[in-house]
């Protein structure tokens, strides 16, 4: 009997011990990896996947802050920012029209007016037409970049018919005259759901029907499923689409926007606005009234602000994604170019189809095979043997040339993740890739034209409202940032050699509940798919955590029953 009463005195311990571990703990999602775990209800922590420092509040998990006053909004952040710039001496080399308006402070510490704020933030706007300035002169919108996002955003400014001067600088070389794509790192884009609503706003579908491959969905061989795409969608290559949006602005709105390619042009100060520009003849530097960077996931603009404007922050993630590209020469009829193709999942191997030299009828394969960490091959056979252990069927597809570029070509890293807590400073916007850049999941295109779609709406209601570029910056924030937080966080979902991660994901598949397949839908918000993910993981976790407990219970009766019942047959 003592042997008994001390089994139900452990039993007792037991769950005293689960009693005290949940009433002192809290169970909820790290904000920045998004992975479910139990947390100190009066101390920070470290989350256990990202190491983010976290702590409770209201029963929810929020990023730990010294201070514990972390911004909510963009307003909010940018009273903050006003308040740390008048503080600060106003920024070099400024322009005598921006230094005249652009350092006023605000005179109380404890009340900040919002105009007041948006003047230290942003710097005043120069009013063209009051200044007696024509309209029609000098650029005041410059766009750094020709790429997806930075030719969307200057082609709904051209459909809008904005009566100030827009040019777009580059550094590559005119899209209609450079090559489509480049053999050693381009893979088949997608445009769907999201990116598909962009260019039905931008008018130009029907040219993308003509010049593209039309999407029809995608079959993931190893689970032997598919999910098909029933909406507008195409597949190609990142020159075909720059290509594509950039003869509908020259044909439709020609002398709307102004292309300079062949130039270098870095931001040299937000808050007036200045670039500077270098070319084959020498160094020039130019103001605008507002500068949309669109120059891509390694920003320069980005570094920029994170120097010189205080408040700004960024959050990078390193994941464990790579991949080299392979492409297909013999027996692609047996491939359909419609379809996107998933050969392996982890490490994931994916092929699809772009324009071949005779259009959309005349596709060209390519297949991105990939590696959980930086990887380089011996000699072909070395790579023979990785393919056939990860992704034997695309051996079909292959000849013994194109095996043999495959294994000299670089693995590239693709797992990198910037998350900003703004897109707008002083004059400057951060667009695309340049603000949230995320591993390829099938949404990079798609967000790059939805941000541009986004931007270009809110420069048209500060138009109609009468309001300056820096509103619009604000706005363009507010209304983005939730979303761009969201998608990168659902392509974080995907990483090679995580096995916690990419079961969830062939589970979800199987289930028919994948966030990548809720994402491609244009009908609901990424923020809204990132949300109902997070919400069923959560659900998931609490109903195995039940199941657990109910088995140890079980488990621990039974023992007592066995034990009980022969000490009485003893």
């Amino acid at each position: 009997m003592f042997k008994f009463g001390i089994f139900l005195l452990a039993i007792a311990a037991i769950f005293g011990l689960q009693w005290y571990f949940e009433a002192t703990t809290t169970e909820g999602q790290c904000p920045g990896c998004g992975v479910l775990q139990r947390g100190s209800n009066t101390e920070p922590f470290n989350c256990g996947m990202c190491g983010l420092e976290l702590e409770v509040k209201d029963g929810q998990f929020v990023r730990y802050m010294k201070s514990g006053q972390a911004p909510q909004t963009p307003f909010e952040q940018m009273r903050d920012f006003a308040k740390q710039a008048a503080e600060t001496k106003p920024p070099p080399k400024a322009s005598p029209k921006a230094s005249s308006t652009g350092s006023k402070k605000s005179s109380s510490a404890e009340v900040v007016d919002v105009e007041e704020c948006k003047r230290a933030f942003f710097g005043e706007e120069e009013d063209m037409a009051a200044s007696g300035e024509e309209s029609t002169g000098a650029s005041r919108i410059c766009i750094l970049g020709a790429g997806p996002a930075g030719l969307g955003l200057a082609l709904g400014i051209a459909r809008r018919g904005f009566s100030g001067g827009v040019v777009v600088y580059d550094q590559a070389e005119d899209h209609e005259t450079a090559a489509r794509y480049n053999p050693d790192r381009s893979y088949t884009i997608d445009i769907t759901g999201h990116g598909a609503r962009a260019l039905d706003y931008l008018g130009v579908t029907h040219r993308f029907d003509e010049q593209l491959i039309k999407f029809r969905g995608i079959r993931i061989l190893p689970l032997g499923k598919e999910e098909p795409w029933t909406g507008p969608g195409w597949t190609g290559s990142r020159g075909d689409i720059c290509r594509a949006l950039l003869r509908e602005c020259r044909e439709n709105y020609p002398g709307k926007v102004k292309f300079v390619f062949g130039t270098t042009a870095e931001v040299q100060d937000a808050y007036t606005g200045t670039v500077v520009l270098k070319d084959g003849s020498g160094v020039l530097t130019k103001s605008f009234d507002l500068v949309v960077a669109c120059d891509g996931a390694g920003s320069t603009a980005r570094t920029k602000i994170m120097a010189d404007v205080p408040g700004f922050k960024s959050e990078k993630a390193s994941l464990t994604n790579f991949c080299t590209m392979i492409h297909f020469d013999q027996n692609t009829e047996e491939l359909d170019p419609s379809w996107l193709y998933v050969l392996n999942i982890d490490p994931p191997a994916v092929a699809g189809a772009i324009n071949g030299d005779g259009g959309p009828r005349d596709p060209k394969w390519f297949c991105q095979i990939g590696f959980r960490c930086k990887n380089e091959f011996k000699d072909v056979p070395d790579a023979i043997k990785y393919i056939k252990k990860t992704a034997p069927k695309v051996l079909r597809h292959v000849s013994d040339k194109e095996l043999a570029a495959f294994a000299k070509r670089e693995c590239v890293h693709i797992g990198r993740a910037v998350v900003c807590n703004t897109f707008n400073a002083g004059r400057l916007v951060l667009l695309g890739d340049a603000g949230n850049p995320f591993p390829p999941v099938g949404q990079g295109i798609n967000a790059a034209l939805e941000s541009a779609m986004v931007l270009d709406q809110c420069l048209a209601a500060a138009d109609s409202q009468g309001r300056d570029f820096g509103w619009a910056g604000a706005k363009f924030t507010e209304t983005w940032l939730p979303e761009a937080h969201a998608v990168s966080w659902i392509a974080q979902r995907v990483e090679s050699g995580n096995l916690w991660k990419m079961g969830l994901v062939v589970l979800a598949v199987l289930l028919r509940i994948s966030v990548l397949s809720d994402a491609k839908k244009d009908d609901r918000k990424w923020s809204s798919v990132a949300e109902a993910a997070k919400a069923r993981q959560a659900l998931g976790f609490r109903v195995a955590h039940r199941l657990v407990q109910a088995a140890v219970l079980g488990l621990t009766f039974f023992a007592g029953y066995k034990i009980g019942k022969k000490r009485l047959e003893g």
